[in-house]
């Protein structure tokens, strides 16, 4: 019996050393090269590796895929606003044009862009046309360096002196961008040849161009178009009768008044050639469409541009001399 029991005391006392031993090792391994450490080194824990779950880089890559397919989504959506906000900004902005256009009556509005041009004469503005042309520099730059410094007091050398070197100011921009809507738009005078005609003599204190016909016989004397352009309005308005509004190509509307009648070939919209004709001059104006008014027969002509974002009436007698001598004997329009 007593050697039982101390065979199991035995026993027990193995098996709690051979723990022992075996826990030693595992603390052991914890460390890095523990027996082969320098003498005094201190030894270091091993840094475990972060365990990353099965799969880790297939989710990274379709978290990436799911970023890029909102992106696109976001940028589908901001394309598709872009474009509705365009059509709209497009179709409103037509109207507006319309509108403007419609709201043109042949009465003038005089402001800065055509003071100091009521007293123009012919030669000053084919001077400065010519010069510019001369010195192989833009018209209409030539003429707003003109209209500014000519405002301003200077001499015809010193403004020649600046066409010359084709000095470009914001001074000059406004009144370039007025004389660019007509000046190159002009090709033909606006009576038909072989006809006789006479300037109308008037202190309106406007713009218009009032040609007579001497024998003051209506529906003898072709009305010409000066330029190429569209028809953007045509009808019966009380002070100019049978009226035509064509914008030019450069963006200048020219209206041809105390017309005979209206085309029926012409409508809103035509676009018409340079030299084409227009009408008959004509005495009719007045309340009722029709009427022959108490004026002398003949055509009547004013031209808007458009400047600080309104039509505008501007004295265009000067350049409808000096198209004078280009004239048209053209057939109605078929």
């Amino acid at each position: 019996m007593l050697d039982r029991k101390m065979r199991e005391i035995s026993y027990n006392m193995s098996r709690k050393k051979e723990k022992k031993h075996s826990s030693s090792r595992s603390i052991n391994s914890a460390y890095i090269n523990y027996t082969k450490l320098p003498p005094g080194a201190k030894p270091v824990k091993q840094i475990p590796q972060t365990a990353y779950p099965a799969g880790s880089a297939t989710t990274s890559a379709r978290k990436r895929q799911k970023q890029s397919e909102n992106q696109l989504i976001v940028a589908l959506v901001l394309a598709v606003l872009s474009c509705i906000l365009l059509f709209t900004s497009c179709f409103s902005s037509g109207e507006d044009g319309i509108e403007d256009i419609d709201a043109i009556e042949t009465t003038t509005i005089v402001n800065e862009v055509v003071t100091g041009f009521l007293d123009l004469q012919e030669e000053e503005v084919s001077d400065i046309i010519d010069y510019a042309m001369s010195v192989h520099k833009p018209i209409d730059l030539g003429l707003a360096i003109w209209h500014v410094e000519s405002l301003q007091g200077a001499s015809t050398s010193e403004i020649k002196s600046l066409i010359k070197l084709g000095v470009e100011s914001e001074k000059y921009k406004e009144y370039q961008e007025v004389y660019a809507q007509f000046v190159y738009d002009i090709k033909y005078f606006l009576v038909g040849d072989n006809r006789d005609y006479v300037y109308e003599e008037h202190d309106w204190g406007d713009n218009s161009v009032i040609i007579l016909d001497p024998k003051n016989t209506a529906n003898t004397t072709e009305v010409i178009s000066m330029t190429d352009g569209t028809v953007v309005k045509l009808g019966w308005e009380e002070q100019t009768g049978y009226t035509i509004y064509i914008q030019s190509d450069g963006g200048a509307i020219f209206c041809y008044g105390y017309l005979e009648t209206l085309p029926t070939s012409i409508t809103e919209g035509s676009y018409i050639t340079a030299g084409s004709q227009l009408g008959m001059m004509s005495n009719r104006n007045g309340i009722t469409e029709g009427q022959v008014g108490n004026i002398n027969v003949g055509v009547y002509l004013e031209t808007f541009v458009m400047y600080n974002e309104e039509w505008t009436s501007i004295q265009i007698l000067p350049f409808v001399k000096r198209v004078e001598d280009r004239k048209a004997d053209v057939r109605w329009i078929t």
